[in-house]
């Protein structure tokens, strides 16, 4: 909480039963301002010491500002000791070296401007607790002002009486003499200060003989920053540049800098400036280290009273955490932001374990979150998360669950966890405490979530609570601050012997315990009895409140049910007088909270309903007419006798089943009613708040009171011997029974079949047996592959050489999948206290294959004919032979094999055999005919295949989907001359394809065992037509015919002639 102008915190007592809280009176000193006091608290359990902390103490030093923690241990009456640490560390203090070229090849201008760049250099850093030194060098060395110098208010006029040296240039030592003779005590220099040395210089070394190397590393051993800064064009030269960079400290791009002149050196100054800056806070100049830390954002108490304190601001974000003043540094093993230290705890070891062993959230790490822990001061093992940005590590919790003072569990919050199929946020993972220590291992537990639908930022508080239900194993408790809306929201989770079990017992909405709360579950604390009442409590912080939950006290109830008489008479003379009855109804309450005496007390509400699983018209006993229940109301008290009461029935003299129980059920109910203490009492999980009291028929079994049955039974399947998956839809199977003993009651048969099968129906084989028969599906069983129907054998009583034979009927779904055999067990059992005989169990099983249905057929885009002329060699048509496979259920593997011929006598029919490929497929041996006289029996058939012809052969073997369409092409050029050689005009060309499948797995669904097809293309040769002798015989015809019709004109002429 923050209070007053400075916003520092405070901390309160406050008493149950008082709503107003007291202030802890604490001395906090003036400067910590801001400080949140109280953002982390702890408390010891073995002094009741408390410690409260305030991790976020500005300091403001000028370049930065500083953020530290202070923390107050508070004894068990809450009065406050100093702070720890008492003080907070001075800011941190920067001493500057300018070690300056006054060479020769300097200009008397040039040097004026340096002096110049270093007034202005040094104003800017004015009031920032940095003080300078400089030193000239050339071919000597002149210290024109100290540390001590620098002190007084005469600096300024000491640079302008500096007088250029001229002479060469000594780099090398003028460095060292700036670490030896300048970085000490008696000249200023301060120990705890950053060392900074700038050297501005205008070309490399010339005359000096020391090695530049050997004097930079003086420099780097006294934890000297150096900036080189280099002026001029002599450091285009890479001899000059590499000096440059032998000079500055790493990174050598942020300590090395050149400009081209003196005139352009005093733009440097901001540059310089930044640089400094950034490392002004430090002690080395390459990271922060506890300048941020934050000490306290997380606080936990070693076993031996020592207090640690999270920093999780260390090491630039790394985090560590300090015991007293020392400071343990894990950032060895993380990268920057990973803000270890955000969580802490420490478990505890049973017996001589004397580990130091600390827990440490660091939720940033890897941008997942992780947890580091840390034996003997050293890193021994990091717990990661798995989804970026969930917060693994944003709080830890070590559980003890027996109280047994060894730490069992240990929990993991990630907040910000997005569980997407539960659109949940948050999570807590459960580690055993062995396999978080254990390198290698990880947390195999379950994890806790809190409900679906809710993104509330479940885990971010976590505490230990002691035994809230009396099992003697210790629950924890996880906030949801965000839940409905910002309102929060509380989950209870109940220890186990191995762990914590995964369903909430109880759920708190912040909505239910006050009007308009916010964030109801931002912090936790549940170890300690605040009322009073030896019972835990539970702390709840939420926005500005905090509120208690008193736990209450736990007990077991159990209920007992006596009658009078015990039993009912199977057989009554007379059925029209009912049998009267007294069933007396007794409570018992025993308390299993420790420290709860037996004044406890309770109301409960019972209700007592006779044959309670009948429907109510069918009942066989009542209280009144149509009244098969009641309900009354009681009070027990927590004392070591029962409660009893007694109620009167009925039961019919002669019902229809006079075998099975009267099941008469009690229910109850708590009723929310104080006791003497203001306490209402909850019941233990263990209590069975219904319960059912058999009331048992009399069994008449002769003089010794005994009934022993000989129970025989077979079954065999009807019809089959195998099961067909997809072709068949229905299994019968006939079972038979026989009572080769003394009269069986309540006999049934328990016949037990693979999941995947349906029981249909029941049928009687031969009704004139009289034989009854019912069958019900039983629950299903857990854990097994097998489905149960219960059929009841001529209940109630099947007599002594009695018979029945009765059909059960399956229906088998076509898409399920079975092992290689089923299994059916048939076993037949009776209400009869003793049995004889051992065939009353019989088991078999059956093959099982499943139905493929394939359709090979000769795809439209075959070529179907194809002709050539004879007597013209080295013809060639293009063919392709298409094949198309149809898979119209399941996923099989098969082989599809192709031929295809490619050599007639001695003639290749392709022009190209190694075209004949499929790909995916493998080309096998080709197959040779087994005959020679191909001619004959071409002369009959007509047909080339592989009977008469070498064939290729290609093989596929293709794991088939269902519903698929596979094409299989052969393609290529076929030749004339094959043909010819047998002197027919015509002939068929044909391939074939069949596919197979694993018989000892699958069944065709058809008759056709080996599913196959042709391609055929017809060939035929074609004579060329010779119009030779038609021509000759037309040109003679046409003389003859000219001939004719001159004879004729002649003759015409000479008659007109003779008639003029």
């Amino acid at each position: 909480m923050r209070y007053d102008e400075k916003y520092r915190g405070r901390i309160y007592r406050c008493e149950t039963g008082n709503t107003a809280c007291s202030k802890v009176s604490i001395t906090v000193p003036e400067y910590a301002v801001n400080m949140s006091l109280g953002l982390s608290m702890v408390k010891d359990p073995t002094s009741s010491n408390t410690l409260a902390c305030g991790p976020t103490i500005p300091r403001d030093c000028s370049s930065f500002t500083t953020y530290n923690g202070m923390c107050f241990q508070l004894s068990g009456q809450l009065v406050a000791g100093s702070g720890i640490p008492s003080s907070l560390k001075d800011c941190p203090v920067s001493d500057i070296v300018f070690l300056i070229d006054g060479s020769g090849s300097v200009s008397t201008g040039d040097f004026d401007r340096m002096k110049m760049f270093m007034k202005n250099l040094i104003t800017q850093f004015l009031g920032r607790n940095s003080q300078f030194g400089i030193m000239q060098y050339s071919s000597r060395f002149d210290i024109e002002m100290d540390f001590s110098a620098f002190r007084t208010s005469e600096w300024s006029r000491m640079i302008d009486r500096i007088r250029q040296q001229r002479g060469h240039t000594y780099t090398p030592t003028a460095i060292r003499r700036v670490v030896n003779e300048l970085f000490v005590p008696n000249r200023g220099a301060r120990p705890d200060a950053v060392k900074v040395l700038l050297v501005i210089t205008d070309g490399k070394t010339y005359g000096d003989s020391t090695p530049l190397s050997v004097v930079v590393n003086e420099a780097e051993r006294r934890g000297i920053i150096r900036y080189a800064i280099g002026v001029g064009n002599a450091f285009h030269d890479l001899t000059a540049l590499q000096e440059l960079r032998t000079i500055a400290s790493n990174p050598t791009e942020n300590h090395l800098f050149r400009v081209n002149d003196f005139q352009a050196l005093d733009n440097l100054r901001d540059t310089l400036e930044k640089s400094i800056f950034s490392i002004e806070g430090t002690s080395s100049g390459e990271s922060f280290k506890m300048e941020l830390g934050q000490e306290g954002f997380s606080s936990a108490f070693m076993p031996t009273g020592k207090v640690l304190l999270g920093a999780v601001g260390a090491f630039n974000w790394k985090g560590s955490y300090l015991m007293g003043e020392d400071v343990f540094d894990s950032s060895v093993s993380v990268e920057n932001d990973s803000y270890t230290g955000y969580s802490m705890a420490v478990p505890l070891f049973r017996g001589t374990n004397n580990q130091s062993t600390v827990i440490l959230g660091a939720p940033r790490y890897q941008h997942k979150g992780g947890v580091i822990i840390m034996i003997n001061k050293r890193v021994h093992k990091i717990l990661e998360a798995t989804q970026i940005g969930s917060y693994f590590g944003a709080e830890v919790c070590v559980v003890d669950l027996n109280s047994d003072s060894s730490t069992d569990l240990l929990l993991i919050s990630a907040p910000m966890y997005i569980n997407t199929d539960r659109d949940s946020e948050g999570q807590v993972t459960v580690c055993s405490l062995q396999d978080a220590l254990r390198v290698g291992a990880s947390c195999t537990e379950q994890p806790l979530m809190g409900e679906a639908g809710m993104r509330g930022r479940f885990g971010a508080s976590l505490a230990a609570l002691a035994d809230l239900n009396g099992d003697g194993i210790a629950e924890v408790a996880v906030g949801a601050p965000l839940e409905n809306d910002g309102k929060g929201g509380l989950y209870i989770f109940s220890g186990a012997q191995t762990g914590i079990n995964p369903t909430y017992s109880q759920r708190i909405p912040g909505s239910t315990i006050v009007p308009g709360l916010k964030y109801f579950g931002q912090s936790i604390s549940g170890t300690v009895d605040q009322s009073g009442d030896i019972l835990p409590d539970l702390a709840v912080g939420s926005g500005g409140k905090v509120l208690l939950l008193r736990t209450r006290p736990v007990v077991l109830v159990t209920v007992r049910m006596t009658y009078n008489p015990r039993t009912i008479p199977a057989d009554n003379s007379d059925c029209s007088k009912h049998l009267s009855y007294i069933a007396r109804v007794c409570f018992s309450m025993v308390s299993r909270t420790r420290g709860q005496s037996g004044n406890l007390e309770a109301q409960l509400n019972y209700t007592l309903t006779l044959d309670a699983f009948r429907n109510a018209l069918r009942s066989r006993a009542f209280f009144g007419p149509s009244q098969p229940s009641l309900t009354r109301m009681l009070t027990i008290r927590g004392t070591s006798q029962d409660k009893c009461e007694d109620h009167k029935f009925s039961i019919q003299a002669c019902p229809e089943d006079a075998l099975n129980p009267l099941q008469n059920q009690v229910k109850f109910i708590f009723t929310d009613t104080p006791s003497q203490q203001n306490l209402s009492p909850v019941l233990h999980p263990a209590s069975q708040v219904s319960s059912s009291h058999p009331l048992d028929f009399e069994i008449d079994c002769g003089p010794d009171k005994v009934c022993i049955d000989d129970l025989k039974v077979d079954f065999n399947f009807l019809r089959v011997s195998e099961m067909h998956v997809g072709i068949i839809s229905e299994l019968n199977i006939l079972v038979s029974v026989e009572n080769r003993g003394e009269n069986s009651y309540n006999t049934h048969i328990i016949f037990t079949y693979p999941i995947g099968l349906s029981y249909r129906k029941v049928e009687v084989q031969d009704a004139s047996s009289r034989a009854r028969v019912q069958c019900n599906a039983l629950p299903f069983l857990d854990e097994t592959t097998v489905e149960q129907i219960s059929c009841s054998i001529n209940r109630p009583i099947f007599h002594s050489k009695a018979q029945a034979s009765f059909v059960l009927g399956f229906g088998i779904d076509g898409n399920s999948h079975f092992n290689k055999n089923v299994t059916f067990t048939a076993n037949a059992t009776s209400g009869n206290g003793q049995h004889t005989g051992n065939e009353n169990f019989k088991r078999k099983s059956l093959g099982v294959k499943y139905s493929v249905y394939f359709q090979v057929t000769s795809s439209e885009e075959s070529t179907t004919y194809i002709n050539f002329t004879a007597g013209k060699s080295d013809l060639k048509q293009p063919v392709l032979h298409s094949f198309k496979v149809m898979n119209h259920f399941r996923n099989p593997e098969v082989t599809v094999t192709i031929k295809s011929p490619i050599k007639l006598g001695g003639n290749d029919i392709w022009t190209n055999r190694s075209s004949l490929q499929i790909p995916g497929c493998q080309n096998q041996k080709d197959e040779n005919p087994n005959v020679t006289n191909f001619v004959e029996i071409l002369k009959k058939t007509q047909i080339v295949n592989c009977t008469i012809a070498v064939c290729a052969v290609i093989k596929c073997t293709v794991h088939m989907q269902e519903l698929q369409d596979t094409f299989y092409n052969i393609s290529g050029e076929v030749k004339s001359g094959w043909i010819e050689q047998t002197q027919l005009m015509a002939l068929d060309l044909v391939s074939s394809l069949v596919l197979d499948y694993d018989r000892n797995q699958f069944v065709s669904a058809t008759m056709d065992h080996d599913p196959s097809a042709e391609v055929r293309t017809h060939v035929v040769i074609h004579i060329e037509p010779n119009f030779t002798k038609e021509i000759i015989g037309g040109v003679f015809g046409g003389l003859l015919l000219l001939a004719l019709i001159t004879a004729a004109l002649y003759k015409v002429s000479v008659i007109i002639f003779f008639f003029y």
